[in-house]
């Protein structure tokens, strides 16, 4: 665990009732008020012991405002931490959402990111939902939705973007990632969602997906990868849908 996990540690937080940050921030300020003590009273000729003694006071004025304040300011942190997820979060799935993968996509092809690494992008959704909302109701659509969420998530890796752009629609962003490997992913996540039915209502639904795939080329932008992407699963579905079409 890194430096800056650990001194955002809930676990901590959850145990002593206090940041790690806190907690050093107040151990610095101490020491640094006995330093100043104890040399101001080495170097004035004067003894050391009441030095140490006020110093000790010091410390027991200091304590509760420094930690009230540095208690505050980490409660302020983790609420700015929980507000950005929350925007960046689908409600319903639990997946990111169309806003993130489009700020993701602009980091992968900023100028900076470098682009001569791939770059590849599926979009599918789900074929035939609207069938399973009318007959079954939006409850069971959103049971669906979240079940196959959680297969994408099982199939992605930890720098792929998994995102539901809307409704039954989902994408899938794959840095330094191919074309045919995005294209083996696709197929594999066909089969999955495939061959993982969701038992409700006293029935044992079915699902598949038509697929497309967009890949980054030179010049490539933001609105490039989604409309190839979004064309190629268009023609995905009138091929006869859970079909994988390249853009």
């Amino acid at each position: 665990m890194v430096l800056r996990d650990w001194l955002s540690s809930r676990v901590i937080v959850r145990r002593f009732g206090v940041w790690p940050s806190t907690i050093i921030v107040m151990l610095i300020t101490m020491t640094i008020v006995s330093t100043v003590m104890i040399t101001a009273a080495a170097t004035s000729g004067f003894p050391i012991w009441p030095a140490i003694t006020v110093t000790g006071f010091i410390h027991l004025l200091l304590l509760p405002q420094t930690y009230q304040t540095h208690a505050l300011i980490a409660e302020l942190d983790l609420t700015r931490v929980r507000l950005y997820q929350q925007s960046i979060t689908d409600d319903l799935t639990g997946a990111f959402n169309r806003r993130h993968l489009i700020e993701a996509l602009k980091r992968e092809l900023a100028p900076l990111a470098g682009h001569e690494h791939p770059l590849t992008l599926i979009q599918f959704d789900l074929d035939d939902f609207k069938k399973i909302n009318d007959r079954y109701g939006h409850d069971i659509g959103d049971q669906v939705l979240r079940h196959v969420t959680q297969i994408c998530v099982a199939h992605a890796r930890k720098t792929d973007v998994f995102a539901r752009m809307g409704g039954e629609e989902f994408a899938l962003l794959l840095p330094m990632t191919q074309l045919n490997d995005a294209v083996g992913l696709a197929k594999r996540l066909q089969e999955a969602i495939a061959a993982a039915p969701l038992d409700v209502a006293g029935e044992t639904l079915h699902f598949t997906i038509s697929a497309g795939i967009s890949t980054r080329t030179s010049n490539t932008t933001v609105e490039d990868l989604l409309r190839v992407g979004d064309q190629a699963m268009y023609r995905a579905k009138t091929a006869g849908k859970n079909q994988v079409a390249i853009g």
